[in-house]
This record gives C-alpha cells, sequence and structure tokens, in this order.
C-alpha cells in the first residue's frame, strides 16, 4: 500500500474526527491538507492522461473554493463558483471515458434533469439573479 495513500485516509480520518469533536481551527486545517495530499497522489499517478489533468484541475479548484469559503461570506458567490468549475471539471473528466454510443441514456437524463433543477431555481433566485450568469461567466 502507498504510504502516501495511508496519509490521505489518515488525514481525511483526521479531518471527519475534528468536525464532531474537535475545535474548529483543527477541521479547517486538515481539510486542506487532505486535499493537497489527495492533489500529491493524483500527481504521482503514473502515465497522467487529459483526464488525469482534469481531475487535479478538479481538486485545486475544489481547494481554492474551501479556501475561499473559510475568508468571509462576501466571497460566498466565488466559492460557488470555484465549487461549481471543479463539478465541471470533474465531469469533463470522467465523462470523456464514456461512450456516447452505449449510455446514451444516462447523459440525456441528466441534461433534462438539470435543465429541470436550472429553470425550478432561477425564479426562486430574487436579487442573485443577475449575479448568477456572471459568475458562470468567470469560470
Amino acid at each position: 500500500m502507498l504510504w502516501s495513500f495511508m496519509a490521505v485516509v489518515f488525514s481525511g480520518w483526521l479531518y471527519v474526527d475534528a468536525s464532531y469533536r474537535g475545535p474548529v481551527w483543527q477541521r479547517w486545517l486538515f481539510q486542506h491538507i487532505t486535499l493537497l495530499l489527495l492533489l500529491a497522489l493524483a500527481w504521482q499517478a503514473p502515465g497522467l492522461t487529459a483526464t488525469g489533468y482534469l481531475i487535479i484541475l478538479g481538486l485545486l479548484a475544489t481547494l481554492a473554493g474551501s479556501a475561499l469559503l473559510m475568508l468571509s461570506s462576501e466571497r460566498l458567490l466565488y466559492a460557488v463558483g470555484a465549487f461549481f468549475l471543479c463539478h465541471v471539471l470533474y465531469t469533463i473528466g470522467f465523462a470523456s471515458r464514456m461512450t456516447l454510443a452505449i449510455f446514451w441514456p444516462m447523459p440525456l437524463t441528466l441534461l433534462l434533469l438539470g435543465a429541470a433543477l436550472i429553470m425550478l431555481l432561477w425564479s426562486r433566485l430574487d436579487e442573485l439573479r443577475w449575479p448568477a450568469p456572471i459568475l458562470a461567466s468567470r469560470c
């Protein structure tokens, strides 16, 4: 078993333990240490392809989003944008391995569900209706 994998598991365990019964500083510290260790583990993968680089970029966007959440509530929209970007990168990375000839109903269903959810939420955004497209265009 790789030492780096064991370090990720141990750091993740310390983060979960701190979330339930530890101090707040310990939770913040081990959340970012776990993400950095995951980045190091993904970077040392043999033969990185485009999918691997997309996952690494997704992990970096996750790290940026969690760091933005720590700063202040004024940066909340930027953190949401970073988390949206990481989900887009993960989706592209994992969906690039998928052939649409076999699994075409699944992406079509997810696309229709996503469009329905956006239509439902768009009417309830009120004052955040205009920052949403601006935030999406910056990512």
